[in-house]
Formats: structure tokens, C-alpha cells, sequence
């Protein structure tokens, strides 16, 4: 499956589906960095490994909010809008990622 960039509320991803998005394409690989960012893998039934896509694009939005925030404290949210589509759930998500990375 291609991933779609349309993201709807509880779409899930299979591993290949996160490699394609991350650019690894080892299951381990995968594995240690959804560990490593902070992203839980999830089991449905028989469907095993599956991510939330919410979860991996806060994951990989989430370095980006750091530097804005360290570099334009004053406007690091206004300026992070366009990556997250201007979907202000993302902003929330990534202001308490950014408080607790600077332990506010």
C-alpha cells in the first residue's frame, strides 16, 4: 500500500507503511526508532504492529518544533502551522512535546 497523504482521524499503518514514511526498511530498524521517538506499536486481532498516523507524524514533526521553539520562542507555534496543515490538534500535541522535552 501506497501511503496517502490524506490523513484521517485513526487511520493506522502497517511497518512497510511506516518504513516508506521514515525511509528504513528493516522491521528491527523500524521498530528501534518508533521506540526511540516515542511511537507505541499496537495489535488488532490478527493485524500486529500497526501506528497510528497521528503518532508518527508528531513523532516526525516534533524535531522541527524544537528548533522553531529554540530559535523564534516568540511565534514557533504560528510558524509550525503549515507543516501540520494547519490542524491545530498537531500544535496542542506538539506544545506538550516541546514542554516536556524542556521539562516546563
Amino acid at each position: 500500500m501506497v501511503y496517502n497523504n490524506d490523513v484521517i482521524n485513526g487511520e493506522i499503518l502497517n511497518l512497510e507503511e511506516v518504513g516508506l514514511k521514515i525511509h528504513l526498511t528493516c522491521p528491527t530498524a523500524i521498530k528501534e526508532w518508533l521506540k526511540t521517538n516515542g511511537v507505541k506499536l499496537h495489535h488488532f486481532g490478527s493485524r500486529k504492529n500497526m501506528i497510528y498516523v497521528i503518532d508518527l507524524e508528531i513523532a516526525l514533526l516534533t524535531p522541527k518544533a524544537v528548533d522553531l521553539f529554540l530559535n523564534q520562542n516568540e511565534t514557533w507555534e504560528q510558524d509550525l502551522l503549515p507543516y501540520c496543515s494547519y490542524n491545530p490538534i498537531y500544535i496542542d500535541l506538539l506544545r506538550t512535546k516541546v514542554n516536556n522535552f524542556f521539562q516546563f
